[in-house]
């Protein structure tokens, strides 16, 4: 029931109240995405009044926004794709990974399916050329009714289709500077990889939401660290110790703090768990994550088995 409400309710990010959004972003004015009380996760300690300073990893209560664990479907009549689409203040993406009928054309049938949440653009034309989608607009399109914000959504969601590495924007066939609010759009636009996961608050759904990260080495400042409508999802007095990469496999060793991280919160385990593995297998070349305490390994955390290195995972917020 969850992710059906889930599904109905993604657009009810852009209907809050005083705030104007593009006229290209649906306005579906549905009910608001909520969990129910009795399916929430409850604790054994409930703090009545806020603490200054605190982040949600340090206020153990019953109302901590829930995280939903993604799981895989096997199905090969299904095919999983993955939406960004824009937070309430439009700081940034959240991406939902959603099935859509298996097909031939991916990029067509994603692009169709991204309709259901933005208006996109009138497309003469779409090819692929050396991992490049050359995605031609129709030079009848009104650009001034878009915000240059839908190229976002189309790059980050069109580059998550394997083959597709970058979008290169066209006008009849033809490159432009002047493209969505003189936009150039001339170079071919890449996702912003690697990045680190923090976490969003979503009418009382946490979402895990992608920011920019330069190298591996700031993973671990920046999932402790608040950012605009973004929250920190390592709790404090959990420490990296070291950590290494063997082949395609990166472990970290953690201080034994790790293993009180959200005491009673299984869901919010899960969700620790899912940001280290979507921050560091965007890295390249790194494709499983293995996480030790005090240099040893650890059977289980939350829903997770980690007695053996987790595969990078592919659904995220379903």
């Amino acid at each position: 029931m969850l992710n059906t409400l889930f599904n109905l309710c993604l657009i009810c990010l852009i209907c809050i109240a005083n705030l104007a959004y593009p006229s290209y972003i649906h306005d579906l004015s549905l009910p608001s995405f909520k969990i129910d009380k009795e399916e929430s996760t409850k604790t054994s300690t409930e703090v009545t009044q806020p603490i200054e300073g605190t982040r949600l990893e340090e206020v153990y209560t019953k109302d901590l926004p829930s995280y939903i664990k993604p799981v895989w479907k096997k199905d090969s009549a299904q095919l999983p794709v993955t939406l960004f689409l824009p937070t309430v203040s439009r700081k940034n993406l959240f991406p939902t990974t959603k099935y859509i009928p298996n097909t031939n054309t991916p990029v067509t049938s994603t692009i169709d399916f991204l309709k259901t949440y933005v208006n996109i653009p009138k497309i003469n034309s779409l090819k692929i050329k050396n991992k490049v989608l050359l995605l031609d607009f129709s030079s009848k399109n009104n650009f001034s009714e878009y915000n240059s914000e839908i190229l976002r959504v189309l790059v980050n969601t069109l580059t998550s289709i394997d083959g597709v590495d970058g979008v290169l924007f066209l006008v009849d066939g033809k490159k432009t500077d002047n493209l969505l609010g003189n936009k150039d759009t001339t170079n071919v636009f890449y996702n912003d990889y690697p990045y680190a996961y923090l976490s969003y608050d979503y009418n009382g759904r946490n979402l895990l939401v992608p920011t920019t990260v330069h190298d591996v080495n700031q993973v671990i400042k920046v999932l402790k660290s608040d950012k605009d409508e973004l929250q920190g999802v390592i709790p404090k007095g959990v420490e990296l110790i070291d950590y290494y990469i063997t082949k395609d496999t990166l472990t970290l060793n953690f201080n034994e703090n790790f293993l009180k991280a959200y005491k009673d919160r299984p869901d919010l385990k899960n969700m620790l768990i899912n940001s280290l593995n979507y921050s560091y297998t965007s890295f390249e070349k790194i494709n499983n994550l293995e996480i030790k305490v005090d240099g040893e390994k650890i059977s289980t955390f939350g829903d997770y088995d980690l007695s053996t290195p987790m595969k990078s995972l592919k659904i995220i917020n379903p």
